[in-house]
């Protein structure tokens, strides 16, 4: 698929972004305009702020970008994840039926909460040097961290979460048990690096063909219990024989909130901590 030749919508879940969601839909409409054509449908929910009103206003001035407020869904749904369900639902449906778009070719899924301060044109257009695709996801300079979105054989084949559970019940230490389940698995990935062929990933950016949301849905728990909302609508792509890769050039973020715990003094931490462990068992 060609980039310069392809129509492109940008969309994404807000809350509470009053403070910075002028600059991230500046910015990118900046790193994307080589594209066709580009238009921007923002979802709301929950917000405390006046994050409504700032949409109001840029959707005002500009006919490319569009945004829709659910309102209050904290009274409706139990779990965080069952609420960027229903609004990700959102778009999928806007996508799917909404005649406004029906020549998008391409959909970049971003989140707007400062995460993609790397994303520029360079890592953008790097997804485009391989074509047997159908998702395409971030990467991050300092590791890749999105472990609860992670699907992969070898490298994080179910819920990190599960095995954090098990591991709680046997060993009475949770920083360790979220070491060994979630941090160890946050591997730096070389930009230069073949594409990694994933299950499920995300990592704050991602790239799909309009057909991945034809017939498809997010869902944020399975029979009362929470799950990532990614992992499920991936799971349905890879059903239908898609392919799914984690980009490595495709570059979005650096250090963030996510690796705190992977800086030299948590590893410290870490390692008195399980000395201190193994030493109580002898």
């Amino acid at each position: 698929m060609n980039p310069y030749k392809s129509n492109l919508l940008i969309t994404g879940c807000v809350r509470n972004a009053s403070k910075n969601i002028k600059y991230e839909i500046d910015k990118l409409k900046q790193i994307t305009y080589f594209f066709k054509s580009i238009k921007i449908l923002l979802i709301e929910s929950d917000s405390q702020d006046n994050t409504n009103e700032i949409l109001k206003k840029i959707k005002s001035k500009d006919l490319n970008f569009d945004f829709k407020s659910l309102g209050n869904l904290r009274k409706k749904y139990k779990f965080r994840t069952d609420r960027i369900a229903r609004c990700r639902n959102e778009y999928v449906h806007e996508i799917t039926s909404n005649s406004k778009y029906k020549n998008i070719d391409l959909v970049l899924i971003v989140d707007l909460d400062n995460i993609n301060f790397l994303l520029s044109k360079k890592s953008l257009l790097s997804c485009f040097k391989q074509k047997n695709w159908d998702a395409v996801f971030a990467n991050q300079k300092f590791a890749y961290y999105d472990i609860y979105a992670l699907r992969h054989e070898e490298w994080s084949p179910n819920d990190y979460r599960n095995q954090l559970n098990f591991f709680d019940k046997y060993r009475k230490n949770r920083f360790l048990n979220y070491w060994f389940t979630s941090y160890s698995k946050m591997l730096i990935i070389p930009e230069d690096s073949e594409w990694i062929e994933v299950d499920s990933a995300f990592g704050g950016a991602a790239f799909y063909k309009k057909k991945c949301f034809f017939n498809n849905r997010y869902s944020g728990s399975i029979n009362g219990k929470e799950i990532c909302e990614h992992v499920f609508f991936n799971k349905y792509l890879k059903l239908q024989k898609k392919k799914l890769f984690i980009c490595p050039s495709f570059i979005n973020s650096g250090f963030n909130e996510h690796h705190k715990r992977l800086t030299f003094f948590y590893k410290l931490k870490f390692i008195f901590i399980l000395f201190i462990n193994l030493f109580k068992k002898n």
